[in-house]
Order: structure tokens, then C-alpha cells, then sequence
């Protein structure tokens, strides 16, 4: 006997999480909707975090948790999680944030009710490590262009912070793009392949709570703690961390693969060279570190 698919997959990717992750799963089985599955993805945890999941998978037939026998990094982890979901819609939560009782169904409502809409938000507010309020995002989204290169243009012009890449999403538009590569960043260029698919929507209450806390990637600073963010199992020396260049470069992969007009392609492309001359500076000063350290190793 087989059994449908639900309606919307909440992916939870985790790594050592055992302190929040009790939060973040009972902020999505407090949701006012209730056809939906939580796929969890363990990231090959040494703390709690497998038998908080377990305990909560046993009780719940909605979680599915999943544990990977060795440390992928996060971008692996992240796509790992889409890769195991089922529902027609999509959605990430980190294992230590959580989302408002309300999150599915108000997301949900707005991509039903707009057919060109591909991702739906609400706002967003900021919490410490112990759950006190920091305070809301200061600004809107800003993502409900028509046009995709006005999309494009105001995802590229946002903030690292990204935070519409934790709204609902449509699955079959997600299939479409290359999701989570390993390097830093690279939520922001997902961000920025998904506007070029179709209209962003924000629902104006607030719907998600991003903490912010020392474990959290917001915190990480140097180079070596990228990689072990993004490839923990690569060689130390493999790559050179070339940030800005990979963005654009993603960026011109992207629009090449989406589904619009020669002109607008066209267009897009002519943006992001003048970004990259924009940039120059940054981008000769990649290229010089990079090399300064190839020839320290």
C-alpha cells in the first residue's frame, strides 16, 4: 500500500544541534496545517542531536530522520534534505531557528493564490541564544518584481543575510536550479537564480526567527572555518577561496539555464559584467590573496 505524498516538505539539515533542534521540530509540529512532512538530515552529529530527533521521530509519523555516516558540510547537507523531501512545496529551517505556528499555511496561501509567484516569506526577526527577542529585519524583501531582472537586481543588492531563502518554495522550480554549492555565499546566488524564475511574494507578519548565537555560520570569520563550514572532508589546501568570482560566475551559469527571453538574458548578462567592473577592486583583491597564499602552501 502506498500513501501520497504530502503537501509541503520542511527540510531540517543539523550538525551538532542538540541545544535548539527540540525548538526548531516542535515550531513545525505546532503549525496550523498539518499536511506536511519534516525530513530531518543529521549531518553525522557527536552530541545529543540523534536521539533528540529519534525521540521526536518515534512520536511523531510526520519526521523522517536520517543520519549520514560522515560529515558532508552544510551545502551538502542542505541539498541532501531536498533530495529525501516528497511534497510539492519546499521549505529549509535550520535546526536552530523556528517558525511561527502559522508559517506553512500563510506561505502557502500566497503561492496558491498567485500562479507566477515561485517563493513565498514572511518577515523576519531576529532571537539571541536564549530565545530573548533582538529585534524584526529592518527591511522588507523587496523581491515581488515582475520583471526578473529587477528581481535579479534587488536580490544581488541585498544584505548577506538572505533570509528569503527560508520561505516555501516550489519544488519543481528548486529542481531547476543547482541549489547549495560548497563555498561561501552560495545560499545568496540560489537566492539569486530563483528570482529569475518567477515572482517573490512576503506575507507581512512575521514568520520566522533567525537566532543568531556563536555556533551560528553568522559567526564564522576566517577562511579555515569556511571550508570546514562548506567541505569539511576536502584537502586544507584544495581550492582557492575566491568568493566574489565564484558569485558572478554562478550568476552567469544561471541565467544561461533559466527559462527566459534572449533579450532579458542578454540584459542580465550585460548587469552582471558591469557588476564585476563594479567590483574590480574586491575581484583583483581575491586574485592577489589567493595566489599569496598558493605560494605560502
Amino acid at each position: 500500500m502506498t500513501t501520497s505524498s504530502p503537501l509541503i516538505s520542511v527540510g531540517m539539515p543539523v550538525y551538532n544541534g542538540a541545544r535548539y533542534v527540540g525548538t526548531a521540530i516542535a515550531s513545525v509540529l505546532a503549525q496550523t496545517m498539518a499536511d506536511f512532512e519534516l525530513v530531518i538530515c543529521d549531518n553525522a552529529s557527536t552530541d545529543g542531536t540523534e536521539a533528540i530527533c529519534r525521540e521526536h521521530a518515534a512520536r511523531d509519523g510526520r519526521i523522517r530522520y536520517y543520519r549520514n555516516e560522515a560529515n558532508m558540510g552544510a551545502a551538502g547537507n542542505f541539498c541532501r534534505v531536498f533530495e529525501l523531501s516528497t511534497g510539492r512545496y519546499f521549505r529549509w529551517l535550520s535546526a536552530d531557528d523556528y517558525m511561527a505556528p502559522a508559517a506553512l499555511e500563510l506561505c502557502l496561501a500566497a503561492l496558491e493564490a498567485d500562479p507566477l509567484a515561485v517563493l513565498a516569506c514572511g518577515r523576519v526577526a531576529f532571537v539571541g541564544a536564549d530565545g530573548e527577542l533582538l529585534g524584526p529585519y529592518p527591511e522588507a524583501q523587496g523581491l515581488e518584481h515582475a520583471s526578473p531582472f529587477d528581481r535579479f537586481r534587488a536580490v544581488t543588492r541585498q544584505d548577506p543575510w538572505c533570509n528569503a531563502v527560508y520561505g516555501l518554495m516550489r519544488r519543481d522550480v528548486l529542481q531547476r536550479t543547482r541549489l547549495l554549492g560548497a563555498f561561501s555565499g552560495s545560499d545568496c546566488t540560489l537566492l539569486a537564480e530563483i528570482s529569475l524564475h518567477g515572482r517573490f511574494v512576503e506575507v507581512s507578519e512575521v514568520l520566522f526567527f533567525r537566532r543568531l548565537h556563536p555556533g551560528a555560520y553568522s559567526w564564522v570569520t576566517s577562511d579555515e572555518q569556511v571550508r570546514a563550514f562548506y567541505a569539511p572532508n576536502a584537502q586544507r589546501n584544495a581550492g582557492l577561496l575566491l568568493r566574489e568570482w565564484r558569485h558572478r560566475f554562478e550568476n552567469v551559469r544561471a541565467v544561461l539555464r533559466a527559462p527566459l527571453t534572449y533579450p532579458d538574458k542578454a540584459r542580465l548578462l550585460v548587469h552582471i559584467a558591469r557588476m564585476a567592473w563594479w567590483e574590480r577592486r574586491e575581484l583583483g583583491r581575491e586574485i592577489f590573496l589567493g595566489l599569496r597564499s598558493l605560494a605560502r602552501r
